[in-house]
């Protein structure tokens, strides 16, 4: 028989009591959150989803960086440079010349229209909801698909 340590078993008993008690203090944290916010001047969906528009470029620029990483990245480039070599760094780079024409020539065409997502603008420029819901529906199937091949 296999020995197994005492504080093994009392870490796997303790380890739903943990999450359940995490989980209690998240939601605790949001019914405070919303019961202090009872009263106070209501904000606007641009508000709360563009911060009002008053950040500066380095915390959008951030955001930006960490949203579109993952952890898929971090573990996978090392195997592809090994598998490939070094010429799967010119993804990087094609990445990188991508993000620049972006900055230059798209952003400020969209920017000044202040629409909060590409669906949003779809619907500004072609007036039609039909072409949006078909691109959400788009949105949602590759997000599907990215996710169950992120879980594979």
């Amino acid at each position: 028989m296999r020995y197994i340590p005492e504080v093994l078993v009392v870490a796997e008993v303790f380890k739903p009591v943990l999450k359940s008690e995490m989980l209690e203090m998240i939601l605790a944290i949001g019914i405070y959150y919303a019961i202090m916010d009872i009263g106070k001047q209501k904000t606007s969906p641009e508000d709360y989803f563009l911060a009002g528009g008053k950040f500066e470029l380095p915390p959008v620029m951030f955001s930006y960086i960490v949203t579109s990483q993952s952890s898929i990245l971090y573990l996978g480039y090392p195997a592809e440079v090994y598998i490939y070599g070094t010429m799967y760094a010119f993804y990087g780079l094609s990445k990188f010349i991508t993000l620049l024409l972006t900055a230059y020539f798209i952003v400020p065409i969209i920017h000044p229209l202040k629409v909060t997502s590409i669906y949003e603008y779809l619907n500004l420029r072609y007036g039609d909801n039909v072409l949006r819901i078909l691109a959400m529906t788009f949105g949602a199937v590759n997000q599907v698909f990215d996710m169950s091949t992120s879980l594979f």
